[in-house]
């Protein structure tokens, strides 16, 4: 039992010793006489707007071609989906027109070309670059989020993808009208 408080009294008087020496020998000690440095102050604002530039990660290539674009739309067209009468790369030679492949040099300009005149924040429309619009025609069941009951059981006439050349990341998409 003696040598266990011999053991335990060097134990603590070695743990003192060793935070002793580490708080005396760090810059801001507790035992220091200086005052502490005052923190950097912050820039100053630059006059004017800053410049609009893309806040996402580009392609290491843009698309662009209708092929790339026609593959990146066949990507996201694997997950929501489910068609009456299927499509691939090859329904642009078997099925004429089905499918629409248009290039826009933005977002807005492709939304008034369709009817919806949106318009976007400008470091929107600088992130997304030029745009491809994809419309595939045909009988669709589309599996979106939507407050309407029963919305998948809705069959639309076709779905318009919209695409960033830029990042070829999906920026829109949308039904044709029900049928």
């Amino acid at each position: 039992m003696k040598s266990q408080r011999k053991l335990l009294a060097l134990t603590l008087i070695i743990a003192a010793v060793s935070g002793a020496v580490f708080l005396a020998s760090s810059e801001q000690s507790v035992f220091a006489t200086d005052r502490p440095n005052p923190p950097t102050p912050a820039p100053t604002a630059t006059p004017g707007n800053p410049p609009l530039s893309p806040t996402s990660i580009p392609l290491a290539k843009p698309l662009e071609t209708e092929e790339q674009a026609l593959e990146q739309a066949l990507y996201y067209d694997a997950a929501w989906p489910v068609w009456s009468r299927p499509w691939s790369k090859d329904t642009l030679n078997s099925e004429p027109g089905r499918i629409t492949i248009e290039a826009y040099p933005s977002r807005t300009a492709e939304s008034a070309a369709h009817g919806s005149n949106e318009g976007l924040a400008p470091e929107l429309e600088a992130d997304a670059g030029g745009v491809w619009s994809i419309t595939i025609s045909g009988d669709v069941h589309v599996a979106v989020l939507s407050p309407r009951a029963g919305s998948s059981d809705i069959v639309y006439d076709g779905v318009t993808y919209v695409i960033s050349k830029r990042t070829g990341n999906l920026l829109e998409i949308r039904t044709g009208p029900p049928k």
